[in-house]
């Protein structure tokens, strides 16, 4: 079973490939209903239920954010549901999906493909997936990455962005795209392994270099200043190469071959496992669980978790 959670709700995948849902129900993204029966759904879905529109089709892992829901399927095919906002779901004309009347938002309560990645465009199926705030990240199996949603703060990672549609949502004059645009900055980089926090991105590539862009607010990138581009999150001072990466909402984790952590970021509610005393913005590299074999991180909002080796 692999999960996926967001402040709101939660996804399981079960070792079938099944889709199960629960928590809040707002926006459809439990999936639960489709658009006609969405007044009528559960508010608050309090045990796991099956994702209707995801019946009969095989995934492998899935990924969340507050409003919205990605699924990746073993044929390497993304369906997303959820609010519609900033072309998240890779919808372009929102105008015939149904409008939450207390967050005069779109949204769809039934999963469907992103077909930006697929096709002779994209040549490779997908083989990972991760959800920010309010864009989404993947990676095909050749290594390229491709971004779509909103461009604010340079989450998508692909430099300029006035050429792209702005929206008027919630205030905000933020870009966006509907269509999945191919990250060039890291051409010649084939990426394992990708990781969405609220407003940036770590990508982990096969020779062990993690690139990062979007914010770049409390050194949570590594790198200084905000990047649109990715940039080499300093990797060579990972020693030995890193495994897996996880963004949270103002602070990354890598953990290495050897089971070693890093952590950087805010400190803030003791999150990089530093005590209470430590400042709380470190822009350097701290190593943790030192003793302890980690073979997994997961960086939330206010808390991380590691996996040890040994369960």
């Amino acid at each position: 079973v692999t999960l996926a959670c967001s402040n709101h709700h939660v996804l399981a995948v079960s070792e079938s490939g099944e889709v199960m849902a629960w928590g809040d129900n707002a926006l459809g993204r439990l999936g639960l209903a489709a658009a006609a029966a969405a007044a009528r759904s559960p508010s608050k879905v309090f045990l796991p239920v099956p994702v209707a529109g995801l019946r009969g089709i095989v995934v492998s892992k899935v990924a969340c954010s507050d409003q919205h829901s990605l699924a990746l399927t073993d044929d390497g095919e993304v369906l997303a549901w959820g609010c519609a906002a900033y072309g998240v779901l890779g919808i372009a004309d929102v105008s015939k999906l149904a409008v939450d009347a207390e967050l005069n938002l779109p949204f769809s309560p039934t999963p469907r493909k992103v077909e930006g990645l697929h096709g002779p465009l994209l040549r490779h199926r997908v083989t990972d997936i991760s959800c920010g705030r309010h864009f989404n990240v993947a990676a095909s199996e050749g290594g390229r990455v491709f971004s779509w949603g909103s461009a604010s703060l340079g989450c998508l990672g692909v430099g300029e962005t006035s050429a792209l549609p702005s929206s008027n949502m919630n205030r905000s004059r933020s870009r966006w795209s509907a269509t999945p645009l191919l990250l060039e900055g890291l051409k010649g980089q084939k990426i394992c392994r990708i990781s969405c926090g609220v407003s940036h991105t770590l990508a982990l590539s096969e020779g062990g270099e993690v690139w990062a862009w979007g914010s770049a607010e409390y050194g949570k990138l590594g790198v200084g200043d905000v990047s649109s581009l990715p940039a080499d999150a300093e990797g060579h001072v990972f020693s030995p190469i890193p495994l897996h990466v996880s963004a949270g909402s103002s602070h990354s984790m890598a953990v290495t071959r050897q089971g070693i952590v890093y952590a950087w970021g805010s400190a803030e509610h003791g999150k990089l496992g530093q005590g209470e005393n430590k400042q709380q913005q470190q822009q350097h590299f701290d190593r943790l669980c030192r003793g302890r074999l980690v073979d997994q991180v997961a960086c939330g909002e206010f808390h991380s978790m590691a996996a040890t080796s040994d369960g």
